[in-house]
């Protein structure tokens, strides 16, 4: 029996770096006109979420596919503005539309039922360093366990879910946040492949593990030790178990990394915090033991931002925290704290910005992710006055790479790109990293870029519609579809200009 048409094509389409320019196959108007039409009437409200919700019928993304083709750069076609136009527009729109249906058929593996209190048997070893607010446990083999210090809460259930609740709040999933208390006040963050979710959280009695006395002596109740000053009742919450912190995976494979797996580390962390920024929460405590890493065997490593005891999350204030008094916490490590919060003085009327202060913190993570010391961990070089071209420099990394990272690092935050910019970057630095060497050619580029984008969403498409449950999705193509989902041909220019120092202007033809 032969194959169906579109197991060949996904067979023959694999999504992967770009190298070289794209050669759109081209044909008669009147075909696609058909396929359109054939479409529309296939499909109300969004375009073509219809036709895609019946993921076991592939026929019409094979249809796609064809009348897809026919939108390539006819031989006398050329670009005539940095913008597509409104075909192209058209055409982008409903090729996101459909990767973005296809996503969202694909069902989310249900999560056992984790129970309603602690069950000591299935505690493993600690997991990651202790920190003055938590400590993390293997739990039940697939999971982790947080275990929160409660020195204040009264020992009842809803005291201990109103004292944690910002965490709880942001980070807990739709079916556990119908169970947290007073959830107005904080953002509730949607769900992303990079952010850690909480799948499940419950008060019990503080245990005294192995390792309690020599790691958290202060946080433990004085009826397990004399010493101590924590209340005999807390909480705890449930995620899934990763394979280490980011810093323990950087030590474990150190000089055996491609640069792809690198870059893929840096990609994921700016997204993670391009969905965070979007959601007005500053997560302000990022450092390599406060994200976690799942190793794989023959793909990219898979990277979640987690602990956010420390987030600003509240929805009255945004990123724009208020600091009248020097009481008022600026955050966690203050090796990580962007120049702009380190040098914050309290006073009447007066905020810290904290809108691009996570990316700073990204970018010195960046030295860590490849391979390098943190650029201020000597000492020598003043946060407050600092050029950026005073920072060590980053080796064994392309330039462009060096060009994202120093953006990152600017001490002003006016001068450092958007989030969203610099994710793009990221983005295309680890999918195409020859379409961001071009920058003199804008006819070409804009072409190639417009190719690229319409053939990998495409192909993206294709790609995830074999797989049963998000979790099965590889990392690569997790990464991709984060980004197709949200960006346009815009967008990358802009990025790719931005890498090479030149400002896009939209309304030019050079």
């Amino acid at each position: 029996m032969a194959p169906h048409p579109t197991t060949r094509v996904q067979d023959a389409l694999a999504v992967k770096p770009f190298h070289g320019q794209v050669k759109p196959v081209s044909f008669r108007a009147p075909f696609f006109a058909h396929w359109l039409q054939n479409a529309r009437s296939k499909c109300t409200g969004t375009p073509l979420q219809r036709m895609v919700a019946n993921r076991r019928n592939p026929t019409p993304l094979f249809l796609a596919f064809v009348g897809f083709t026919y939108m390539g750069v006819t031989n006398n076609e050329t670009a005539r503005s940095a913008t597509c136009s409104p075909k192209e527009e058209l055409l982008h729109s409903w090729l996101q539309d459909m990767l973005q249906s296809t996503a969202e058929n694909i069902p989310v593996k249900s999560v056992k039922h984790i129970g309603t209190k602690l069950e000591e048997d299935k505690i493993g070893e600690r997991l990651g360093k202790a920190s003055c607010n938590s400590a993390v446990y293997a739990y039940d083999n697939e999971y982790a366990m947080k275990m929160f210090f409660n020195y204040n809460a009264v020992s009842q259930s809803e005291s201990l879910k109103r004292a944690f609740s910002k965490e709880l709040t942001v980070l807990s999933s739709n079916r556990e946040l119908a169970e947290v208390k007073d959830t107005s006040k904080y953002t509730i963050l949607p769900s992303h492949p990079n952010i850690m979710e909480i799948l499940g959280h419950f008060p019990d009695n503080t245990p005294m593990l192995s390792d309690a006395i020599e790691s958290y002596p202060a946080a433990l109740p004085s009826r397990l030790y004399p010493n101590g000053y924590g209340r005999n009742r807390t909480l705890f919450t449930i995620m899934r178990r990763f394979s280490g912190t980011l810093q323990e995976y950087i030590e474990k494979n150190k000089d055996n990394l491609p640069i792809q797996n690198l870059l893929a580390l840096l990609t994921q962390l700016l997204e993670g915090l391009l969905h965070l920024n979007k959601n007005g929460v500053a997560h302000r405590d990022l450092k390599s033991d406060n994200i976690l890493v799942n190793e794989s065997v023959s793909g990219m490593p898979h990277l979640v931002i987690t602990d956010f005891d420390c987030c600003l999350a509240e929805k009255r204030i945004g990123l724009q925290m208020p600091y009248e008094t020097d009481e008022t916490s600026k955050g966690g490590n203050t090796l990580f704290m962007a120049p702009e919060v380190v040098s914050a003085e309290p006073g009447p009327g007066k905020k810290i910005n904290y809108s691009k202060a996570d990316e700073w913190a990204a970018g010195a993570l960046a030295y860590e992710i490849f391979g390098q010391k943190h650029p201020f961990q000597n000492q020598n070089i003043d946060k407050e006055s600092y050029d950026v071209d005073d920072l060590p420099e980053l080796k064994g990394v392309p330039e462009a790479v060096r060009v994202l990272v120093k953006g990152l690092l600017q001490r002003h935050p006016n001068d450092r790109p958007d989030i969203s910019l610099a994710a793009t970057a990221s983005q295309m630095l680890l999918w195409a990293p020859d379409l961001c060497m071009v920058y003199d050619q804008r006819k070409c580029l804009l072409n190639d870029v417009k190719r690229w984008f319409e053939r990998m969403t495409l192909t993206l498409t294709l790609e995830i519609w074999k797989y049963q449950n998000q979790e099965d999705i590889p990392v690569e193509k997790q990464i991709l579809l984060s980004f197709l989902r949200r960006t346009n041909v815009d967008e990358i220019m802009e990025a790719i200009t931005w890498l090479h120092g030149v400002k896009m202007n939209h309304d030019t033809t050079d």
